[in-house]
Formats: C-alpha cells, structure tokens, sequence
C-alpha cells in the first residue's frame, strides 16, 4: 500500500467530490466535507476519512 500526503484542502475537496460522486447534493456534500476534515484535525479519526 502506498501513501501520500494531501493538504487540508485537497483532503476537503476529495471528501466533497467523493460523497458528490454518490449523489450526495452539492451543498449537503460541501457540509459533510468540510465537517470530517474538522473532526479528522481535531482527532476524531473515526468519522470517515480513515475508511
């Protein structure tokens, strides 16, 4: 498996685009994205970006 590093604000923008890839709206996919990242720098690692 190989890693890569990704800026906070590539990371929202995949989380968004990914979730908008799956029919999620716009604006719910823009909340939801900007929402992990949040939980995913405040430790909160289980909320769906390690998955």
């Amino acid at each position: 498996m190989s890693h890569r590093r990704l800026s906070i604000s590539q990371v929202r923008e995949l989380a968004t685009q990914s979730l908008k890839g799956v029919g999620v709206g716009v604006r719910e996919a823009d909340i939801t994205g900007r929402a992990q990242v949040v939980a995913e720098c405040g430790g909160f690692s289980s909320h769906g970006l390690a998955r």
